[in-house]
């Protein structure tokens, strides 16, 4: 007989309308009664309304008829809301016909998955029911926001492993200062609230272990959206839709799945440019490193000495060739062998790496991490440009490891993260993936999902135009400084001193030079010399110094610069000077650049000389006679200038003159750094400038003698530069030690086990001077700077964007400064719907999703008298002049400084709930309780619900109805009492009800009403956050959002009972397995030629086995179902019965046993029921009812063969 509609029944399964672990279970066959009052849950309860409760059924979706007929195509959805808005129906499914709640609430907690690391650690121990946890981290790394989920690892992938998810409730920082060998070194103590207390105790550092490297016993991981089950529930139509529309609208495209209780959390001066710690390389090119007798196992690593750039490392371990692939060492074949921390030079082995004991050469870029405003830039996703491919050019250049593009689905935030060798990549593979070329800018990225429309996709980087690498600079040897402070006679300078007990002796020249075991400088003029011993001193050497030194005189001579020349005279005395005492030194400049040259003088005869720079190079002339200096002086310095790059700015619009029409056509400016040389001179001078001249004019000299300790040396590394040194990027070897820098301090050949060193000097960051206190004695003095960066003066800007750590933000509660690089502070104030378009600003900020973009400008008409004017200013691109209400306008941008843009808002925080009260651990769910239930390529309906009452009620009559391809009717009386389906047929085509012929109102009520549906249903193209739902085929009916959901479709697909898998096997061994364990029998069941006979009544989703206990007689086994009373035989056809469905399991034909069979044998085969599990979800959240009594509606709808 063909299917009918009460054939198609929900079933309840063993355990329902309750919330104990062990609700559910395994199908039992019972009808839930439809309209029956609490026929699934229990009622709502004032604890439920006050806390917030979700409730999980388990029920069956079944077919019930005597035969196997087909229900094609079978679905499942929510085709009537419950009326009060505070309670959501959900459905999803397990795939499994005897699993109870607790693995159900499992599935769904499983929402959020582990993910990558997190920066910092936990500080100390942290006890078992602890609600706060420390976090230690560098100032510059950024903390985890409110809302976050996080988890908790101990002892991570070992035995005592214990992991325990969290959520961050409150968040706040301090700085905390830490002494490292007399130093104070600032870090970040991030303090988190968490939802739920700790469940054991979690082993973290103390901060000097952390600072040192040491590997904590508990870190701290993001989390994932692992989404691992998918929900379906409908939702109301928000906006009428007609035939041949492609898309409806829906109140929301998410349903509550637990509830939660919001409130507002402030937010105050939050950067909005943000900080990051970018990676710079510190060298030209790579340096290679050998380190000996070097320990390889899981338990001790390898330290380089400095940071190091991604991408850069390459070795040989154990015959393997080994590179750095996003911070993991991988060998050719892609195995990774271990991770490099890039920011401290750390390498840890894994199992992979192998253990033993060898020498690494160790190739890698040298690294440091500069600090500096975030990079931004923001797309807004629409209609027209929406994709999977996504292609950008950023300016200026992001640093390695910076860049982070993240983008929304469904409200929910995906994130790609450079991973240091170019390559961007989400914490799943899902997400999508894409890459960044680090020379030209260009980055791709392909996306796991489409945007929602309407949303913006944000891109943020660290820039490389705040630092400079320098590591080509040439470096004096390491010199002691022997300070003479009068004028030293020229020729007359000795030095001598014992190295190991043997003599070593340097003379002067004459020529400003020592000569014999120590080359170095001398100068006459300031009675300083720089001695530079061949071979490395002891530690304390005392050196003698002999020689002639007069008294120096020094004056400031005022000169007006002509031709870039300038003449001074010593008129303040009639002597004539003595050659090779004269010093001048005289400011010069280049547009903005300044500096100074510093000449002294080289006689040629006894009355007359040269003027030359350290270089040697003529610059002027002398007269000692008249006492007159002559000078031109010039130097050569190389600068790092900033070229802007400009580009259009429209907002949210697509189009220039979408832009112009709503007045925000301006520009975004950004900077890229460009090396050029300079002369500076006196040519640019018009005015008098300021002149030092020092010299000697007394001819008479007395010996001189003294001692110098030489208790540290001394080189200098920016010599000629007026660029402070980069924190973390000196690295120079002098004789055979290296040396590494640590804030400020040198530290002399790190442990490449460790990563310690001896404390052996300083460096002043801002003049480049180093002084090293140990090194090695003898050695030749032959220093190289190996790496070496500075730090140039941070860029402004005249725009942000950026995404708010928290979502929503309450509407017009946002505002944000920003001080003006000419001086003042800005303030800006979106409107209520988000719009920016004040005096100073133009931009957009999305209160529901956070982001927003401030473009900092000021709107100037243009006239003939000022546009001369404008045309001459550097911001001036003639493309972004406009014509508006009769005027032409152009914007001025307003640079600011980046790191004083700050903003404050209010956002909507959850509390957590108590997992025994909710019914669910709300940890691992959306912070809001809400999931998304429609999704691209899966199946989405439409439908309307309507009534009609029926004129009369007359046997035989046929009654039309205001619709025609209906999807489902029923009748009822006037009291709501269904009218039995035997007593009249529905044509769904047409539209009609026709009453039986031998109809009678009976215990009835007229008048009769005809309640009926007519839906679509469809593949789900697009998905957007506004609701908007697109299918892949037109709707055939209209739809009023006043009887209209939308839903999507939980499928089943053809439901009919069959049995499958039927095989033998010698014995049972009670190993419920689809395929035959044991060697080959000779017996067998011929179902080819006699067939099991299955229903869907009575057929049920179960593994059997027939265990014969002699040639004839067997014993029937039910993996869940157990061992059945009734036993059969071969000479009887086996049907054994549902006690529930009162109809067979199953009918074994006697026909079809062979012969042969023994005791033990078995035959399986699995039985497919007509029916499916369906776990239904109800939530309440925290409200009061709104109505007495409370429904919603649960259809299994499908179709069938039509009947000719």
């Amino acid at each position: 007989m063909a299917i009918e509609t009460n054939n198609l029944k929900l079933l309840e399964s063993e355990r329902i309308k309750t919330d104990a672990e062990d609700g559910g279970g395994k199908y039992s066959g019972r009808e839930i009664v439809d309209g029956q009052s609490n026929n699934l849950f229990n009622d709502i309860s004032e604890m439920d309304r006050t806390t917030g409760r979700t409730s999980i059924q388990k029920i069956y979706a079944a077919v019930n008829t005597a035969d196997t007929d087909a229900l094609m195509g079978a679905t499942v959805f929510i085709s009537e809301n419950p009326k009060d808005p505070n309670v959501s129906a959900v459905l999803f499914s397990t795939n499994s016909w005897t699993d109870e709640r607790s693995s159900a609430q499992n599935r769904i907690e499983n929402y959020l998955a582990k993910g990558a690391q997190l920066t910092g650690t936990p500080l100390d121990t942290h006890w078992l029911g602890m609600k706060s946890l420390q976090v230690a981290m560098f100032p510059q790394e950024t903390e985890s926001s409110i809302g976050a989920s996080i988890v908790l690892i101990s002892n991570e992938g070992k035995p005592l492993e214990v992991e325990q998810y969290l959520r961050i409730t409150e968040v706040s920082t301090r700085t905390a200062i830490l002494m490292i060998d007399g130093k104070q070194v600032e870090y970040k103590i991030a303090t988190y609230g968490l939802s739920d207390a700790l469940k054991a105790d979690f082993v973290g550092l103390s901060a000097k272990q952390w600072y040192s490297g040491e590997k904590s016993q508990t870190i701290i991981r993001d989390t994932i959206v692992a989404d691992t089950g998918k929900y379906y529930a409908s939702a109301n139509l928000k906006e009428a839709a007609q035939v041949g529309d492609y898309s409806v609208v829906a109140d929301s495209v998410y349903t509550q799945l637990v509830p939660s209780a919001q409130t507002e959390t402030p937010m105050v001066n939050i950067n909005a440019a943000g900080d990051s710690a970018a990676l710079v390389k510190t060298a030209s090119g790579v340096l290679s490193k050998t380190f000996s007798n070097i320990t390889v196992n899981t338990v001790q690593g390898l330290y380089i000495g400095s940071s190091v750039m991604p991408k850069s490392v390459e070795f040989t371990l154990f015959g393997l060739a080994i590179t750095d692939v996003g911070g993991e060492l991988k060998n050719s074949a892609g195995t990774s062998i271990g991770t490099i921390n890039y920011q401290n030079g750390a390498i840890a082995w894994n199992a992979n790496a192998g253990t033993g004991t060898t020498n690494l050469n160790i190739t890698f870029m040298p690294a440091a991490a500069v600090t500096a405003p975030v990079e931004s830039m923001l797309i807004y996703v629409n209609q027209e440009n929406n994709g999977f491919n996504w292609i950008k050019n950023l300016v200026p250049l992001p640093s390695p490891g910076s860049l982070q593009f993240s983008y929304l689905v469904q409200n929910q935030v995906y994130t790609l993260r450079d991973n240091g060798a170019g390559q961007l990549r989400g914490s799943d593979s899902s997400f999508g993936s894409g890459s960044i070329d680090y020379e030209t800018g260009t980055m791709a990225v392909t996306v796991g999902e489409l945007a929602d429309v309407g949303s913006a996709i944000l891109l943020t980087w660290s820039n490389m135009i705040t630092a400079q690498e320098r590591s080509g600079l040439a470096i004096n040897k390491a010199y002691v400084e022997i300070p003479v402070n009068d004028s030293i006679v020229a020729g007359t300078l000795t030095v001598d001193w014992l190295l190991n007990g043997v003599t070593k002796t340097a003379t002067d020249n004459g020529q400003g030079q020592f000569t014999g075991d120590a080359t170095g400088s001398i100068d006459y003029a300031d009675g300083m010399a720089k001695l530079m011993p061949v071979l490395l001193p002891n530690g304390g050497t005392t050196f003698n110094v002999s020689g002639q030194k007069g008294p120096k005189s020094t004056v400031q001579l005022s000169a007006v610069p002509s031709g870039g020349s300038i003449t001074v005279e010593l008129d303040n005395g009639s002597a004539p000077l003595v050659p090779k005492s004269v010093k001048i030194r005289v400011p010069v400049k280049y547009m903005s650049y300044s500096g100074e040259v510093e000449l002294h003088d080289m006689p040629i005869d006894a009355t007359s000389g040269t003027m030359i720079n350290g270089a040697g190079q003529q610059q002027g002339s002398i007269n000692y006679t008249t006492r007159t200096i002559t000078v031109a002086p010039s130097a050569t310095l190389e600068a790092i200038e900033r070229e802007k790059v400009m580009r259009p700015y429209y907002g949210t619009h697509n189009t220039s003159q979408a832009a112009i029409e709503a007045g925000m056509l301006g520009m975004i400016i950004n900077y890229q750094n460009v090396k050029t040389t300079n002369t500076l001179t006196l040519t640019e001078v018009a005015t008098a400038v300021t002149v030092s001249v020092s010299y000697r004019d007394e001819s008479v000299a007395q010996s001189w003698n003294d001692t110098v300790i030489g208790l540290v040396l001394k080189t200098d590394l920016t010599e000629g530069f007026a660029e402070q040194i980069l924190a973390g990027s000196v690295r120079l070897t002098l004789a055979s030690s290296t040396y590494v820098d640590k804030i400020g301090s040198l530290y002399r050949n790190p442990s490449a086990t460790t990563g310690a060193g001896t404390l052996a000097g300083q460096i002043q960051y801002g003049n480049g001077t180093i002084e090293i206190s140990s090194w090695d004695v003898g050695g030749a003095n032959n220093p190289v700077l190996e790496s070496l960066a500075t730090q140039l003066e941070s860029v402004k800007t005249n725009q942000v964007s950026y995404r708010a750590p928290m979502i929503p933000i309450r509407a017009q509660s946002l505002t944000l400064s920003a001080v003006k690089v000419e001086g003042g502070v800005l303030n800006v104030v979106p409107d209520g719907s988000g719009t920016i378009d004040t005096a100073d600003c133009d931009g957009f900020f999305n209160f529901d999703q956070g982001y927003g973009q401030f473009v900092f400008r000021e709107k100037v008409i243009i006239t003939e008298a000022n546009r001369a004017e404008i045309m001459a200013q550097d911001w001036y691109v003639a493309e972004l002049e406009y014509a508006k209400d009769g005027k032409q306008w152009i914007h001025k941008p307003i640079m600011v400084l980046p790191e004083t843009i700050k903003y404050s808002a209010v956002g909507f925080s959850y509390i957590p709930i108590d997992a025994d009260l909710l019914g669910l651990s709300a940890v691992r769910l959306p912070i809001d309780g809400r999931v998304p239930i429609f999704r691209s390529g899966e199946i989405g309906i439409v439908s309307a619900s309507k009534s009609q009452e029926l004129p009369d009620y007359i046997a035989g009559k046929v009654y039309a109805l205001a619709d025609q391809r209906i999807s489902w009717c029923e009748l009822e009386d006037a009291d709501g009492a269904k009218v039995p389906f035997d007593m009249y047929v529905v044509d769904y085509d047409y539209g009609k009800v026709t009453l039986n012929g031998d109809f009678a109102l009976g215990n009835l009520t007229g008048p009769l009403t005809a309640k009926y549906r007519y839906q679509d249903m469809g593949l789900v193209r697009d998905v957007k956050i506004n609701g908007q739902v697109t299918f892949t085929k037109p709707l055939t009916h209209n739809y009023d959002p006043a009887n209209t959901i939308v839903g999507s479709a939980l499928v089943i697909g053809d439901m009919k009972s069959r049995y499958t898998r039927l095989f033998v096997q010698p014995t049972w061994n009670s190993v419920w397995s689809d395929e035959a364990t044991g060697g080959a029998i000779s017996a067998n069941y011929n179902d080819a030629l006699y067939p099991i006979e299955v229903s869907n009544k009575g057929s049920i989703q179960e593994r059997w086995a027939m265990v014969f206990t002699d040639a004839t007689t067997f014993k029937c086994v039910g993996e869940y179902t157990g061992e059945l009373a009734q036993r059969g035989t071969t000479t009887a056809d086996y049907a054994p019965l549902n006690p529930i469905t009162n109809a067979p399991y199953f009918k074994i034909k006697k026909e079809g046993w062979g012969s042969g069979w023994a005791n033990g044998n078995t035959m399986r085969f699995n039985s497919i029921g007509a029916n499916y599990p369906i776990w239904v979800i109800r939530t309440v959240k925290q409200s009061e009812p709104t109505v007495l009594s409370d429904s919603f509606q649960i259809i299994l709808r499908g179709d069938i063969d039509r009947v000719a």
